[in-house]
């Protein structure tokens, strides 16, 4: 520590100068941040669902009104309603089942995020978010993993006869 350099010395009339830049825009980057985080949105993986599970929403005081699985992310789900039975408002928390058999199913809560009406075909589809239960996230996490596994070896059944014995 004993060893200390004078710098003031070496000092030069050159490097004493100031040098002005000129001023830097400044860039509101919200609106591009925004769109980045809406085009993420529309790139989130989705697996479209064609009569996998059983799908029913709970109707309370009612029952439960079995609807259409369209797709389901690790965000969230889309659903289909027939325009007769009605549609859910954006922001109610719905209760949700997935059914398994005709007496096994796994509960849980989505949040309606949109409404669309496809008049023409005559349902709304309702996209959701799950709400965060922390575990029913991890059942969740397992089986959107379970049907994006799935549906990569998936095929068309076109029309396979079914029989009721094989005569063995």
């Amino acid at each position: 520590m004993g060893d200390i350099i004078d710098l003031k010395g070496r000092r030069t009339s050159e490097s004493e100068k100031v040098v002005e830049n000129p001023p830097t825009p400044v860039m509101d980057i919200t609106e591009i941040r925004e769109k980045q985080i809406q085009q993420e949105r529309r790139i989130a993986k989705r697996t479209v669902i064609d009569g996998l599970v059983g799908f029913s929403v709970v109707i309370p005081g009612r029952g439960l009104l079995k609807v259409d699985l369209f797709d389901v992310s690790r965000g969230g789900l889309a659903f289909d309603i027939n325009m007769e039975s009605g549609h859910f408002r954006d922001h109610e928390e719905v209760a949700v089942r997935f059914y398994f058999s005709q007496t096994s199913y796994f509960p849980f809560y989505v949040k309606i995020t949109s409404s669309r009406v496809f008049a023409d075909e005559g349902f709304t589809r309702h996209g959701a978010n799950f709400s965060s239960d922390l575990s029913d996230m991890t059942v969740i996490g397992h089986f959107v993993d379970f049907i994006e596994s799935v549906s990569l070896s998936l095929r068309k059944d076109n029309g396979d006869l079914f029989i009721n014995e094989f005569g063995g």
